[in-house]
């Protein structure tokens, strides 16, 4: 806990991990360096691969992969009191809820109308997503999930922008829609999407502000209320 380094173990087989989950000495980890689904998610003992060199990859990738050269800060996110673990990979509309073993049941989520559609089959480049998000400014899924114990918080994008949060209850499987939090400055700073986890034990979220808009907007309410 005082930062002191302990240990390091190096695998060459993966070319990069993107994120990883652990338990009882064990990682299940993402490579981002591939495209071939089936090497994507492996699981791996950090006592005895240095030994056996064993990885074990969940073949029966969990849903439809959309093959993108890039990545982002976090794909999986751990819940609290429960092994079960939520996935959730780039520009994908899936939740996935897995458990150690691989074993995993899907929550598809559906836009009515002009929905990011990406080519399951074609490798695509991030910068080409991006023109897309800001021509057409299609709803997709957002990067992160907040979890309590029965409920998913899921941020709504349109294009580049926060749109909504999606309230998702685990064991009703019903969902809400949130446009706006209010919390108590929303004339001066209306929020309508979380946007990265807090932690999962305070079961708390972060909303990221840009500095310039929140003093702007403060300048515009304080000249109305002088």
């Amino acid at each position: 806990m005082n930062g002191n380094y302990i240990e390091e173990t190096l695998i060459n087989e993966i070319g990069l991990i993107g994120d990883f989950i652990e338990r009882d000495k064990e990682i299940i980890f993402l490579n981002v360096m591939t495209v071939e689904a089936d090497k994507r998610i492996g699981k791996l003992n950090l006592e005895t691969y240095p030994i056996d060199k064993n990885i074990s990859y969940f073949t029966n990738y969990p849903g439809q992969y959309i093959k993108v050269l890039s990545s982002k800060s976090q794909f999986f996110f751990g819940t609290h009191g429960s092994e079960n673990f939520y996935f959730l990979d780039l520009y994908s509309s899936n939740i996935v809820k897995m458990d150690w073993n691989g074993n995993y049941s899907i929550q598809q989520f559906k836009f009515n109308e002009n929905q990011l559609e990406l080519n399951p089959e074609k490798i695509h480049n991030p910068v080409d997503i991006i023109d897309q998000l800001h021509i057409s400014e299609p709803f997709h899924i957002g990067s992160h999930l907040n979890i309590s114990q029965s409920n998913l918080l899921i941020p709504i994008e349109k294009g580049m922008n926060a749109y909504g949060t999606i309230v998702f209850d685990t064991e009703k499987k019903t969902t809400k829609i949130i446009s706006t939090f209010e919390d108590g400055l929303e004339e001066i700073l209306p929020n309508q999407a979380l946007s990265a986890p807090g932690d999962i034990y305070s079961q708390t979220a972060i909303i990221n502000i840009d500095p310039d808009y929140a003093y702007e907007k403060n300048n515009i309410h304080e000249s109305r209320t002088k």
